[in-house]
């Protein structure tokens, strides 16, 4: 430093200079100010050294940590310890590093697991389900799911809500008595008589459609649009159960009127027997069976209708159709009953010949002889206002449609048909009546006979060729 006084150069330590003797006061205690300030700046650099160190330690350890395989790492200790949240987050941050993709997958479903199972813990059933369904390929939580929709069915039950409730229970599967839950809403809903919602509701249930609750439902259903069929089937089906009996009788006479109505005399007949104590049943039954064997006599069923006509009272009658009157028709063309049914042939013959048409020539036959039932006849016989019957006839025979000089050669048809209307008088009885070009029919003592005869005139040849088949229907099958 300089002296004040003289400007000679002295020791910075000095009190006074040597050279003028100058006291240096005011210098020294700048002296020791600048002193002071020296140590407190090697005092800040030395911190600031520390600082810099620990920054440098800092970024350095950041640097290592910020690394994938850190991140990573750090993932695998977080879901170890069960911090999936922890470990989706670190996973994310170590990208494409090794398996960390494979590993984010999995820790996502594992919290949606464990998120899901302290959801069904608090209550919260379907968030919890959410969860648990977002978790099926990290656990098998069947049973938990149906778990959450067993305690949400639960929820729309309390609130009335059962087709919602019938949902969620059909969902809920085997859980508890989930089954059982869908059928007691069902038959609640019955005895509220909501009947629609019952049946949908019943649908949800495993065999609740058998359910004799469901059966009452659908009963209502079909009674309400008149399908009165249906509604008894149902009615019977739902047993005892509240008013099923008398609403079965009711419907089941409401259907056998509707189809006396219709004339289906039949049908009618065979609802009224279902119930023949009930109203008056018992009475429709008889108009039922008179109009049905007027129905059938007419339509040529003459034996059967005298059957049933013989089973009711003999002075019954309804809309001016009398038992008494059909039977003396009947009776006063007794011969007639004798041939309506099916007959089976006793025997029967089919012929091939040819002759010369000009010169003495027999080229001999061929023939085919039928067994006892081969072939049937059906007959029946509608009576006229005239006097006279309408003869109805079907069925088939055996015919050469050929002739050949060797058995290969020869063309038949086994199921050549026979088919005809005749009207006939008693005097036709035993006669040969033509039924068409080829074919003539007797009706004979407790028997039919059958002749068909076709000769072949062609022109183009010196020959002719005959084709005949006989046939004997003496036995009857079955009664018309």
């Amino acid at each position: 430093m300089l002296c004040p006084n003289c400007n000679k150069e002295i020791s910075d330590d000095s009190l006074f200079c040597p050279g003028c003797g100058h006291r240096i006061t005011q210098t020294a205690e700048i002296t020791i100010a600048e002193k002071t300030k020296k140590k407190l700046n090697v005092k800040a650099i030395a911190i600031g050294a520390v600082i810099l160190v620990i920054i440098v330690c800092g970024g350095i350890l950041t640097y290592v940590n910020s690394t994938p395989e850190a991140k990573y790492n750090k993932a695998e200790e977080a879901f170890n310890a069960g911090n999936y949240t922890s470990a989706i987050k670190y996973y994310t941050a170590a990208g494409d590093y090794e398996d960390a993709a494979d590993k984010l997958a999995v820790a996502e479903l594992a919290n949606h697991y464990i998120t899901g199972l302290n959801l069904l813990d608090a209550g919260n059933y379907k968030e919890a389900k959410m969860e648990l369904e977002a978790s099926l390929d990290y656990e098998n939580t069947k049973e938990q799911i149906q778990e959450c929709d067993y305690n949400i069915a639960l929820s729309f039950m309390a609130e009335s809500d059962y087709l919602n409730a019938a949902v969620s229970f059909q969902a809920a599967g085997d859980y508890s008595d989930a089954n059982e839950q869908i059928i007691k809403m069902g038959q609640q809903l019955v005895k509220e008589a909501n009947y629609s919602d019952a049946v949908t509701v019943f649908s949800y249930a495993k065999s609740g459609s058998g359910d004799t609750y469901a059966h009452y439902a659908n009963g209502q259903i079909a009674l309400d649009n008149k399908k009165y069929s249906d509604a008894a089937s149902y009615f019977n089906q739902a047993g005892d159960i509240l008013d099923a009996r008398d609403l079965y009788k009711d419907a089941q006479y409401q259907y056998a009127k509707s189809e006396l109505d219709s004339e289906k005399y039949s049908s009618a007949l065979i609802a009224f027997e279902k119930i023949s104590d009930y109203k008056d049943s018992s009475y429709l039954m008889d108009v039922c069976s008179l109009m049905f064997a007027k129905e059938i006599m007419d339509a040529g069923k003459l034996n059967a209708a005298k059957t049933a006509l013989e089973k009711l009272p003999s002075d019954f009658s309804y809309n001016n159709v009398s038992v008494a009157s059909l039977l003396e028709r009947l009776n006063a063309n007794s011969a007639w009953l004798a041939y309506c049914g099916k007959w089976s042939n006793t025997s029967g013959e089919a012929t091939s010949g040819c002759k010369a048409r000009n010169y003495s020539y027999d080229g001999g036959t061929w023939s085919s002889t039928f067994d006892a039932g081969d072939y049937t006849m059906e007959i029946q016989c509608v009576l006229n206002s005239d006097g006279s019957v309408s003869v109805t006839g079907t069925g088939t025979i055996f015919v050469f449609k050929n002739w050949s000089t060797i058995q290969i050669g020869l063309d038949y048809d086994r199921s050549y048909s026979i088919s005809f209307v005749k009207k006939l008088y008693s005097s036709d009885l035993g006669q040969s009546i033509s039924v068409d070009d080829y074919t003539t029919i007797t009706l004979g003592d407790n028997q039919i006979t059958l002749k068909y005869n076709y000769n072949d005139n062609n022109a183009s040849t010196n020959f002719i060729y005959t084709y005949e088949t006989n046939v004997t229907y003496g036995k009857r099958i079955a009664t018309y």
